[in-house]
């Protein structure tokens, strides 16, 4: 029986682990930005920003006189997260580096371009849960362990109550 009390409590800390929060930081660094990221249905730059400035190379805005520089755009995978939907709506702050510009819609006259940054670090500002940063098998072994454990739970309470009737019919 001891056995199985062990894998209750396994089982329950491993969950509320999960929904420890992986970050809980704001603007660690004055110098990083503070982004959100896009979804459009059409092209735009990867990021909005919502509080910090770029630093941007002197020769970026003398030849780049209309530089969009509230949107950014990145130039490597920045995010290395399994599920990335889940960064859409939350606020990122990021440090980095601008590389260059990426040019997001061109017409006759003008072409509309953002600064394109490599990103070193980010951090979500608020809340997200540890587990959806678990690698895929740990993801799994999560989710089951997520349907199994109240199941257990319910059948340790029985058991517990059914022994304790016995106990005090005896």
């Amino acid at each position: 029986m001891k056995i199985n009390k062990i894998i209750l409590i396994v089982s329950i800390l491993f969950l509320l682990y999960g929904v420890l929060p992986q970050t809980l930081l704001y603007m660690q660094n004055p110098d990083n930005i503070v982004v959100e990221l896009q979804q459009c249905g059409c092209d735009c730059p990867d990021a909005r920003i919502i509080s910090g400035k770029l630093e941007l190379p002197v020769s970026f805005e003398r030849k780049y006189n209309n530089l969009k520089t509230s949107e950014v755009s990145f130039s490597n995978d920045a995010f290395n997260v399994s599920d990335i939907t889940i960064l859409f709506s939350q606020q990122i702050e990021i440090s980095g580096t601008v590389v260059g510009v990426d040019t997001i819609e061109c017409s006759i006259n003008d072409c509309e371009v953002v600064p394109e940054m490599k990103v070193n670090n980010w951090f979500v500002h608020g809340y997200i849960s540890k587990f959806w940063f678990f690698p895929g098998p740990v993801l799994f072994f999560y989710a089951v362990n997520l349907l199994i454990a109240p199941v257990l739970i319910i059948c340790f309470i029985y058991i517990f109550f059914r022994n304790k009737r016995k106990t005090i019919e005896s």
